[in-house]
C-alpha cells in the first residue's frame, strides 16, 4: 500500500506546474504508463493566499473507442444528468454554446450552479472553455482530444482547468479533495457509458 501511495505521489509531482495549460506531450512517461494500464490520472492543487484562492485541476485517460465514437456520447452534454449522479441538471444552447450544470452531492455543502461556454466536441481537437457566471466564475479550461494507437486504445483525452478568485467557502484541503473526487468519478462514468471497459 505504501509503495502505491509513493508511486502516485511521484507521478503527481512529475506534472509541470505553472500558468500554461498542460499538453499531452508534457505528461511524463510514468504517468502515461499508468494510464496505459487503464488507470485515469487526476490531480488537484488548491492554494490560498491573501484571500485569493486558486485551483489547478488535471485529468487524463485513454479510451478504447475512436474519438468520434467516444464523443458521439461525450459530446451530448445535455444528457450528462442521466449519466453522472451528482449532475442534477444539464442543458446546452447550440447557438450560444452555453452549457449549464446544477451539481448536488453529499460532498458539497450546497448545490452548485455552473455556467460556461464550450463548443460541442465531436472529435479530435483542442477546445477551450470558460465559466462566465456562477460558482468559479472566470475559470478557464482546455480539453485535448487526440487519436492514438497506444496499446489497445484509440483516443486520448485530457482536461486542464485553472481558476483564481476570491476565497471560496471551502478550505483548500476540502476543495482539493472534492474536485479530484468528482473529476475522477466523472471520467469513470462517462468512459463506461461511451463504451470503454476498465
Amino acid at each position: 500500500m505504501l509503495q502505491k501511495i509513493m508511486l502516485f505521489l511521484s507521478l503527481a509531482l512529475s506534472i509541470p506546474s505553472g500558468e500554461a495549460f498542460i499538453k499531452q506531450s508534457e505528461f511524463k512517461k510514468e504517468i502515461l504508463s499508468e494510464m496505459i494500464k487503464n488507470e485515469p490520472f487526476t490531480k488537484s492543487e488548491v492554494n490560498s493566499k491573501d484571500d485569493i484562492q486558486s485551483l489547478n485541476l488535471v485529468g487524463a485517460s485513454f479510451h478504447q473507442k475512436t474519438c468520434a465514437q467516444t464523443f458521439s456520447v461525450l459530446g451530448n452534454y445535455e444528457n450528462y444528468k442521466n449519466i453522472i449522479g451528482f449532475i442534477k441538471t444539464s442543458t446546452y444552447n447550440e447557438s450560444s454554446k452555453k452549457l449549464f450544470f446544477k451539481l448536488s452531492h453529499l460532498l458539497l455543502p450546497f448545490d452548485m450552479f455552473l455556467s460556461f461556454k464550450i463548443p460541442r466536441i465531436r472529435g479530435a481537437g483542442m477546445y477551450r472553455f470558460v465559466f462566465d457566471s456562477g460558482f468559479l466564475k472566470g475559470l478557464i479550461g482546455e480539453v485535448v482530444v487526440e487519436e492514438t494507437k497506444k496499446a489497445n486504445y484509440s483516443c486520448f483525452i485530457s482536461i486542464d482547468i485553472k481558476w483564481s478568485g476570491p476565497q471560496s467557502p471551502f478550505p483548500d484541503f476540502v476543495f482539493r479533495y472534492f474536485s479530484k473526487f468528482l473529476l475522477k468519478r466523472s471520467i469513470f462514468r462517462l468512459w463506461e457509458k461511451s463504451g470503454h471497459h476498465f
